[in-house]
């Protein structure tokens, strides 16, 4: 094909993808009231806007600086309160970093060459769509666009020989405000500082290396101030299983459950807590040996490139493809050391989502003319699997009883209605609706844990 016939498919594939966010995102906004975690979100952004208070951890969570809320400040009173408040700007903030992440993977090859990554980032992962249009755990919508952020400017960084200091610190920042925000993003971090401080070149390696970690330690300022100031903060995050079951974790849970789950072969209806769909788990018996195959194939082409480096021109150097590999194997080992981890938390795999795209791409660059078709066809099904679940999901979705029982937020208008024609004005209720009282009535009812 020429480039004409790649950019109609693009544009079809790109069409395709908006009009299923704008879909799941409508009844996501119309079916489900804000949960008590989204509530509570808003509130602090409020809190921020209102210049009453300048958090540096998110309630409950004594590992996450909110940067979410820092961001939701911006848009507090625009909406009334609801679903659409809290909803909205998380939608847009999704739909930047999908863009971001358009242009790193162009930015990485060619648009020719990037189709087969383009189309799996235009219609993801049934698990990972759910996060973008559908319901916004905190925290991890930022995650996604610092990571799309980090990962353009990297592939930027790799590509050049250059210091680029500016581009470097940018990283370096976006970096340490990731680590702030959730250590969830550790595995992208260290891929990020491996492909651009790692470079083959003294004088580079120097500049970027101080530049980058000039830059980090800015980002890490809301998590130092937090570890002085807060007693206990991110210690949660550090709980380890035994070193002696990490392999039984990693292929039981990790490689067997949570991986096809996280990338959409059998996502949950409402994540991570309602039922999953159950057509699609016998998919694991052709996805998991060709996600496999694939992440070798650009394990031993870095190697390779790796080995040539070191003993022909005698220097240490890594590139972009080498932070997605990275990042793919540290996020399911760190998975599996997390003892807080379960098979059902999807959520934990989402840097390895994030990276498969571009790994996909890097093995098509690899590949003769014969097994590019082959790479194609994988593509092309796993493409169909991911309309197939977003057309489930919206299904799902569609339906408003279905959809809160899945995830627990019942309609509370009657309730509400009930408690002001009895007086009430205080009540008490359980974590995941005590906020969202508080929240929708626009603390007219005053509820607490």
């Amino acid at each position: 094909m020429n480039n004409k016939k790649y950019i109609y498919l693009i544009s079809a594939v790109a069409i395709t993808g908006l009009l299923i966010r704008i879909v799941l995102s409508h009844f996501s906004i119309v079916n489900l009231p804000p949960s008590s975690d989204e509530a509570l979100s808003q509130y602090l952004a409020e809190r921020i806007a209102n210049y009453a208070e300048y958090p540096l951890l998110f309630v409950g969570q004594p590992y996450q600086f909110p940067v979410e809320s820092y961001l939701r400040s911006m848009f507090t009173g625009v909406f009334e309160p609801g679903a659409l408040e809290v909803r909205l700007p998380m939608i847009l903030l999704h739909l930047l970093a999908v863009f971001v992440l358009c242009m790193a993977i162009v930015d990485a090859t060619s648009l020719k060459g990037a189709w087969t990554g383009l189309i799996i980032i235009l219609v993801p992962s049934g698990y990972w769509l759910l996060h973008q249009s559908a319901y916004f755990v905190p925290q991890y919508s930022v995650s996604a666009l610092l990571s799309a952020l980090i990962f353009y400017l990297v592939i930027k960084v790799s590509n050049s020989r250059q210091v680029m200091p500016v581009y470097t610190g940018m990283v370096g920042l976006l970096s340490g405000l990731a680590l702030s925000n959730h250590l969830l993003l550790l595995s992208v971090v260290c891929g990020a500082f491996i492909a651009i401080v790692i470079c083959g070149d003294l004088k580079r390696f120097t500049g970027r290396c101080m530049i980058f970690i000039l830059g980090l330690i800015i980002g890490l300022i809301p998590y130092l101030l937090a570890v002085l100031m807060i007693d206990g903060a991110y210690d949660a995050i550090v709980s380890r299983v035994d070193p002696g079951i990490i392999l039984k974790r990693l292929y039981q849970i990790v490689i067997n459950q949570s991986l096809p789950g996280a990338m959409g072969l059998y996502p949950p209806y409402f994540p991570d807590l309602s039922g999953r769909m159950q057509w699609g788990l016998p998919l694991r018996s052709w996805f998991l040996p060709g996600y496999a195959l694939i992440l070798i194939l650009c394990t031993i082409s870095r190697f390779k490139s790796f080995w040539i480096n070191l003993t022909r021109d005698r220097k240490l150097e890594f590139s972009w493809p080498d932070m997605f590999v990275f990042i793919s194997y540290a996020a399911m080992i760190l998975m599996s050391m997390n003892r807080s981890s379960s098979a059902h938390d999807f959520r934990y795999l989402l840097p390895v989502v994030w990276s498969f795209p571009f790994l996909i791409v890097y093995c098509y660059q690899l590949l003769g003319p014969k097994l590019k078709w082959l790479l194609g066809g994988f593509v092309c099904l796993y493409f169909s699997v991911n309309v197939a679940t977003a057309m489930s999901l919206i299904k799902e979705w569609k339906d408003a009883e279905k959809i809160q029982l899945h995830a627990d937020i019942a309609d509370i208008t009657e309730m509400v209605k009930w408690m002001n024609d009895a007086g009430i004005k205080n009540c008490y209720a359980s974590f995941w609706h005590v906020y969202r009282i508080t929240y929708e009535t626009d603390k007219k009812l005053l509820c607490a844990p």
